[in-house]
């Protein structure tokens, strides 16, 4: 109870010591110094910086330089705007070695603004040439990536990966990029192929014979009477074909999982599925004749195509180069 009592009454005068000590020091007008009153520590406060938004930089290449990456090597021809929802960008791919190589862009591009949010390939977007096509050794393919946005960004970073991983920034690419375009970086070393028109690419599965090529800005057709230009510096070329089955069954027949065309210098060309004729099924041991219509530059005549007669061997591929007929109109049924 004493203990308790001295307790009380030394706490009591603590307090009333602490609170006249800070009366005197908020009533001195005179400002406290470690000289005049050293037993008073000044401590100053840093002012506190406000934080800044720092700009990340990558180590990206700026659009129009080459990027290297294992056996492909990587350039961007162009970048523009399409119906103010896609993001096409124009590149040509050098194959680096001797093997043909099949290129995937869901596999090997990706996209992304400078949020650092991915931006959607849009597989079945506008394009003029596709490189999601066999990529001679040697040689290169020419073609558009089409990538959909909400909102146009500042800037992009487009990055090269394998087997959809490790991605790797490539290129940046930035709104003043839009509407350039930059000069051509690779040159093929050239295809070379013993076949060409009226020679026939066997398999035990489809056997496939070009027996001409002819091309024009202009197609007719006879049915209707309906007549189709190209546009702006544009032609059609039509590849006439002999389809021979050499199998006792039916085969279903989609000509894009067979045939892949080229202009010689590497330009990927478009099917026109439109005014391509065809059959889809071509019975066991028949043959059948039809033509695909690709749309390509009315100046070029000499093109290429890689043919795959058989799907179940992806590494049985035929190049056939062939020199197209300029015609003032083609017909087509």
């Amino acid at each position: 109870m004493k203990k308790t009592a001295i307790l009380i009454c030394i706490t009591l005068l603590l307090f009333s010591l602490t609170a006249c000590g800070n009366a005197q020091i908020e009533n001195n007008s005179e400002p406290t110094t470690e000289k005049n009153n050293p037993t008073v520590e000044i401590i100053k406060e840093t002012p506190k910086e406000e934080p800044k938004n720092e700009v990340v930089k990558s180590n990206a290449l700026p659009a129009g330089e080459i990027y290297n990456a294992g056996d492909l090597q990587y350039h961007i021809l162009g970048v523009r705007i399409q119906d103010n929802q896609y993001l096409t960008i124009k590149m040509e791919i050098l194959n680096t070695t001797n093997e043909s190589i099949m290129f995937s862009t869901m596999e090997k591009i990706n996209l992304t603004d400078n949020n650092g949010n991915e931006v959607d390939y849009a597989i079945f977007g506008p394009k003029e040439g596709d490189v999601n096509v066999t990529i001679l050794g040697g040689n290169k393919v020419v073609g558009e990536i089409p990538f959909e946005f909400e909102e146009l960004k500042d800037s992009y970073i487009l990055s090269v990966g394998e087997f959809f991983s490790n991605f790797k920034p490539a290129f940046e690419i930035l709104n003043s990029d839009i509407d350039k375009t930059f000069e051509v970086a690779f040159e093929s070393s050239g295809v070379t192929s013993d076949f060409s028109i009226n020679d026939t690419i066997a398999s035990d599965y489809l056997s496939f014979t070009i027996t001409s090529a002819t091309i024009s800005p202009t197609i007719n057709r006879d049915r209707d009477g309906k007549v189709f230009k190209g546009e702006n510096n544009k032609a059609f070329l039509k590849v006439d074909f002999t389809i021979e089955n050499n199998n006792s069954e039916n085969i279903n027949f989609l000509y894009s999982f067979f045939v892949e065309a080229f202009e010689i210098k590497g330009n990927s060309l478009d099917f026109n599925e439109y005014l391509s004729r065809l059959d889809s099924i071509v019975n066991a041991n028949s043959s059948i004749e039809g033509f695909i219509i690709f749309d390509c530059e009315k100046d070029n005549t000499e093109f290429y195509t890689i043919i795959t007669p058989d799907i179940r061997k992806q590494n049985n591929k035929t190049a056939v180069i062939f020199n197209a007929e300029q015609v003032d109109l083609i017909n087509i049924k």
